[in-house]
């Protein structure tokens, strides 16, 4: 489970640092995160670091 989480939070930190379209605002980058982490329930092992123009984990 943590590393089917890990795979795709990797997915949401290249989204927010690709070039082309990036995945820009809070709000809409903690929406995708908590689609994931809702998904597995294991957020607890995870500390999260949302901004506007970034995300890490």
């Amino acid at each position: 489970m943590l590393q089917a989480t890990q795979k795709e939070l990797d997915k949401i930190v290249t989204a927010t640092t690709r070039s082309n379209r990036p995945l820009r605002g809070g709000e809409k980058i903690g929406v995708r995160v908590g689609k994931v982490i809702n998904r597995y329930q294991v957020a607890k092992h995870f500390e999260l670091k949302i901004t506007d123009n970034s995300f890490s984990y």
